[in-house]
């Protein structure tokens, strides 16, 4: 059925460009070369609206849910890395999304995805400033061990308490700090700015 409409239809834009050639005297070989330029034009354009579409534009607005950031566990609330991005659409459409992310700068808190499997892979929790008047930090806890903390609270030493020395340290400079925690499926990153968290990140290690 439709590939029958599909030659319909190529022949009548062919009978388009016929009848235009024969009443303005264009050749209809320059026709086809504009119309199927015109076609690549709209196709690459097309492309390149559906890569960077917000794939939670129509999701219902956010219910404003209490949130806690497991680091035990990695799981943000019922959100877990390798979960579908609809598991996302308890925080309701983010203002600044596209295939591979979804930000909500407004909470603290930024996601990324796999395109091809629409499927969290990782998030960051941030403490710092990003340069935005509406972006801020995250107001949500943190519960490690069955306690709970708030940003505040994270310092270096209440981390090192917690979960125990890292994986690895590594030191970009004098001011910044990176504690790496390596889990069975993901890694917890703490950034430090003069004994100042910045941000967490949950990096699904995960294929």
């Amino acid at each position: 059925m439709f590939d029958g409409l599909s030659s319909l239809v190529e022949l009548l834009i062919f009978a388009i460009l016929v009848a235009i050639a024969y009443y303005t005297g264009i050749p209809l070989d320059l026709l086809i070369t504009v119309s199927v330029a015109l076609f690549i034009i709209w196709f690459v354009m097309h492309f390149i609206r559906d890569l960077y579409k917000n794939p939670s534009k129509k999701w219902p607005a956010s219910t404003n849910p209490e949130i806690c950031l497991d680091l035990n566990t990695g799981a943000l609330n019922i959100i877990s890395l390798g979960d579908p991005i609809e598991k996302l659409s308890i925080l309701g459409p983010s203002l600044h999304g596209a295939t591979g992310y979804l930000y909500y700068d407004a909470i603290g808190i930024r996601f990324w995805i796999e395109p091809k499997t629409q499927t969290l892979i990782k998030f960051q929790i941030n403490n710092e400033p990003l340069n935005s008047a509406n972006t801020h930090s995250f107001k949500g806890r943190f519960e490690i061990n069955g306690e709970f903390f708030q940003m505040n609270q994270m310092t270096k030493d209440v981390v090192l308490q917690q979960l125990g020395m890292p994986h690895q340290e590594e030191r970009e400079n004098e001011e910044l700090l990176k504690l790496i925690y390596q889990r069975n499926d993901h890694q917890l990153i703490f950034l430090y700015q003069e004994e100042e968290l910045q941000h967490i990140q949950i990096i699904s290690l995960l294929s």
